[in-house]
């Protein structure tokens, strides 16, 4: 859990993959993000999250963007990456 708390300071972003649908071989882990999701900081949270996806059998990752204040093109292109 040290390298999610990690994540999460460096993302902004609260989650716990695997929950979702029941355990730890879950195959949708869900991410609520709050801020502002621009260039770098999306960066950082695709950084996150693909190393997430080779190392579990995650298939599918929800993202809550409920409390995001503002997302730039680049943002947004990345986001749509994932």
């Amino acid at each position: 859990m040290d390298r999610l708390t990690q994540a999460e300071k460096e993302t902004g972003v609260q989650g716990n993959p695997g929950l979702q649908g029941g355990g730890k071989n879950s195959e949708t882990a869900v991410l609520s993000v709050q801020g502002e999701l621009r260039g770098e900081e999306v960066l950082r949270l695709r950084d996150w999250i693909n190393p997430l996806k080779e190392s579990t059998e995650l298939k599918n990752i929800v993202l809550n963007l409920e409390k995001v204040q503002s997302i730039d093109s680049e943002g947004l292109d990345t986001l749509l990456s994932l």
